[in-house]
């Protein structure tokens, strides 16, 4: 069934202004936003309905490679295009349609336009979550708001100078002003992700098909964010311990900001806008311990092969586990390629990890993530520790679980500690029913 979404903003941008930028924005969106917007190349047609052109973002946006978009109508009369996501992103794996109906009207004296951002989708899981995606179109409508108010001799073919109003009649000091005011807006609605939020991990339900997706590896071209949080006050009382190390970009973003503002250079504002927003302080998250009916020895001996177990008894979470780097120990690197039901939680088709530390005395395992997973989305750093301790007799343990991350925003930690602790759950009913599994 086609669902609906939409969002409207304001930016101070005369109409026709702002309508010859998008028309361009195959040029102006890698200008403006190069960390999000590497390139975008034209494969087909001259922009108009027909045109085929592929977006490949760039380091902003870890977890999405690229999409490729068909444009469906461009509305020159009522200033309004309408474009299709036909590869790429999360087509075929959250959605099986995605189209974008974006349209422009004036709006007060005619120096300022009221952009209307319309979504139709398809969604192939169940309740996904557009409010990050939302922000992130909102976003880039207003850097490139802030880059047109910076820019005052582009793009102004054909725009009667009453038309311009503010943003050609005022002097340097109000423009620069109110361009320090769009940029930190699009900053904030941006996120630094285009993509983040397609599945809400909160809202998220069982999915009630879990059966594994054909592709493999190929899905590595496509990627995702989610956005659901909750306030600490709602979180689980199993977060036992948080602690908070402090983190040197804000040292750094309080003594320079000062300087960029007072010497108006505008790359450096841009700069520091982004460094701010993307500066967190590393936190420490240890959980409650969980208890196993499996001996400490069996629960890890299994964990250690779990590239080959995973896949096995758990395909619509784990559909793959290849070894990159090393043999499985402290260096090793690999890849987990995520069936149905993991994608949909983590926004995300893999993710790559390095095995960090691993203790055979201690049973201790610590692995960090290197890409994809919630890495852009929810964390720009993740590092989790599973050690096996024993229980009150042999065939119970105790498994304790930390992790270590810096945040983007207010993460989903009870969500992710479920997420751990289900694997761990599906290796303890898998070695139940196989009572001499893993016994050496």
């Amino acid at each position: 069934m086609v669902a609906m979404e939409s969002v409207q903003t304001v930016v101070q941008v005369p109409l026709k202004r702002l309508w010859a930028a998008m028309k361009d924005s195959s040029v102006l969106l890698p200008k403006v936003m190069p960390e999000v917007f590497a390139t975008v190349e034209s494969l087909e047609g001259d922009g108009s309905a027909g045109s085929v052109r592929i977006l490949n973002f760039g380091p902003a946006v870890p977890m999405v490679k690229f999409i490729k978009e068909r444009v469906e109508s461009v509305d020159e009369a009522n200033y309004t295009t309408v474009t299709s996501v036909i590869d790429g992103g999360f087509i075929g794996i959250v959605f099986s349609l995605y189209r974008v109906t974006v349209s422009y009207e004036p709006s007060g004296d005619g120096s300022s336009t009221t952009i209307t951002w319309r979504l139709e989708y398809e969604p192939l899981v169940e309740s996904p979550s557009l409010e990050e995606s939302k922000m992130g179109a909102l976003g880039t409508f207003h850097a490139i708001e802030a880059y047109l108010l910076s820019h005052n001799e582009e793009y102004n073919s054909g725009v009667e100078e009453a038309q311009l109003g503010e943003t050609t009649q005022l002097h340097r000091a109000w423009r620069f002003a109110k361009m320090k005011e769009t940029v930190s807006k699009g900053v904030r609605l941006f996120s630094f992700f285009f993509f983040q939020g397609l599945v809400d991990t909160h809202s998220q339900k069982e999915i009630s098909d879990s059966s594994p997706r054909e592709g493999g590896n190929e899905k590595l071209q496509h990627g995702r964010n989610s956005s659901g949080s909750t306030s600490a006050s709602e979180r689980s009382p199993a977060i036992m311990k948080k602690e908070e190390k402090p983190n040197i970009f804000i040292s750094v973003f309080s003594i320079f900001l000062p300087v960029s503002l007072s010497t108006g250079d505008v790359g450096f504002l841009w700069f520091l806008l982004l460094a701010a927003a993307a500066a967190a302080a590393m936190v420490t998250t240890t959980f409650e311990d969980v208890e196993l009916n499996a001996s400490s020895d069996r629960l890890w001996n299994a964990l250690k092969d779990s590239s080959n177990l995973f896949p096995k008894i758990i395909p619509d979470k784990i559909k793959s586990i290849e070894l990159l780097e090393g043999t499985g120990g402290t260096g090793s690197v690999r890849l987990l390629t995520f069936g149905p039901a993991a994608a949909a939680v983590f926004g995300a088709p893999y993710v790559k990890e390095k095995v960090e530390f691993v203790d055979e005395e201690s049973k201790t395992m610590t692995v960090s993530a290197l890409e994809g997973g919630a890495i852009g989305q929810h964390f720009t750093s993740f590092k989790r520790t599973a050690a096996f301790k024993p229980g009150k007799d042999d065939t119970t343990t105790l498994l304790s679980i930390s992790v270590d991350y810096e945040p983007i925003g207010e993460p989903p930690l009870e969500q992710i500690k479920s997420s751990l602790v289900d694997l761990l759950k599906a290796e303890e009913a898998f070695l139940q029913a196989n009572a001499d599994a893993y016994t050496v």
